[in-house]
């Protein structure tokens, strides 16, 4: 009788300790990766739009990316219609492939009649090997600097002023800078002031000597040299269910999957006396608020082998969760990233951007928890 009641029990720690394991199995956890990373095919981007802020308040955002490598000194774009509101944002990256050291960065001159004064607010650069790491760590530093601002310069009518970082044959330079422009009044003052991305060899930086130049050409590839309205886009994903998932930052040579409306922008390049497309969003913050429809798991997918052929290689991702804060992760190929989990009725935001040299598309995921 006593060898019975041992097994017995022994049976109940076996089938309670299985049960424990199973239930184990879809208990997801703060920055778990999962491979293969998951993608449903409830994809539900096409029943969802991209909005902004109204577009007289909203900050502009100006991309530079076209030459990306440049084997000559010049200026690499330029605009003068950026200030339309008083607030824009300069995201560039470029590679300096002169054979030389050189200055990358941009620069603005105040061509109106009364003082500018120019506030950097949340900002970042990055400096080194070309990969997705380097734009990884700018975007997870911009997310991490502050939104205060701060007074950089005071310009009169004619005069400029600068920021570029020292860059070495066969380096990149990529940044991210939020620009507000003010009167000596504290007002902000539209209009009024000229933009130039470039790259030179002068002391410090300066472009003056450069600043009337015609501009490179472009590369010839899909990379964009533009202005855009809206330097944030926002995204609301009410009840969302588990099993579901969006996709978004659009690829050149059009999409094989579906995503929301307002996904790829158009800008004009003053440069180039064109319209261009930002392919992957580069320079804009993503916003996605998700209301939790049961106890789930949010998943940051990055580009997979099924979204193209580039797939198959290490991703860097960084982002912003409103109930974690800001995160970053080194993913290897067709792995997804937990960002965080949440409970029924629960929101969510998430906000996030393609960093500079990673690839289209990303993925948001919800899987039951």
């Amino acid at each position: 009788m006593r060898f019975k009641t041992r097994i017995s029990l022994v049976s109940i720690l076996v089938i309670l300790s299985t049960f424990m394991l199973a239930t184990a199995s879809f208990a997801y956890y703060n920055d778990q990766t999962i491979t293969p990373a998951p993608n449903p095919s409830n994809n539900v981007s096409s029943s969802k739009t991209w909005t902004y802020t109204d577009p007289n308040y909203d900050s502009k955002l100006f991309v530079s990316n076209d030459p990306e490598a440049t084997n000559q000194y010049g200026i690499l774009a330029k605009d003068s219609e950026i200030n339309g509101t008083g607030m824009f944002r300069v995201f560039w990256t470029h590679i300096n492939n002169t054979g030389g050291n050189g200055y990358i960065g941009f620069g603005l001159k105040n061509t109106g009649t009364t003082t500018a004064k120019v506030y950097f607010k949340k900002r970042a650069y990055g400096i080194g090997s070309i990969s997705a790491s380097l734009g990884q760590q700018v975007f997870y530093d911009w997310l991490q600097s502050s939104s205060s601002e701060y007074l950089y310069a005071t310009l009169n009518p004619g005069q400029y002023t600068w920021v570029s970082f020292l860059t070495s044959h066969g380096q990149a330079c990529t940044g991210m800078y939020d620009v507000v422009i003010k009167d000596s009044y504290g007002n902000l003052r539209p209009n009024g002031i000229q933009l130039r991305t470039y790259i030179t060899w002068a002391s410090g930086g300066d472009p003056s000597s450069i600043w009337d130049n015609t501009a490179l050409p472009r590369d010839g590839l899909s990379h964009t040299r533009a202005r855009f309205d809206h330097a944030s886009k926002y995204l609301n994903w009410s009840s969302a269910a588990t099993n579901s998932q969006i996709t978004f930052t659009s690829k050149p040579g059009g999409n094989n999957w579906p995503t929301p409306t307002n996904d790829l922008d158009r800008g004009y390049s003053e440069t180039d006396n064109n319209y261009q497309y930002n392919y992957g969003n580069y320079g804009q913050d993503l916003n996605i608020t998700v209301q939790l429809s049961a106890n789930s798991a949010l998943v940051l997918d990055p580009s997979l082998p099924a979204d193209n052929n580039g797939g198959n290689t290490t991703h860097y991702l960084a982002t912003y969760v409103s109930n974690r804060g800001n995160l970053r992760k080194t993913l290897s190929s067709n792995t997804g990233w937990v960002i965080t989990t949440g409970s029924a009725g629960q929101t969510i935001t998430v906000k996030t951007s393609l960093p500079a040299f990673e690839m289209a598309p990303l993925h948001l995921v919800v899987l039951p928890n």
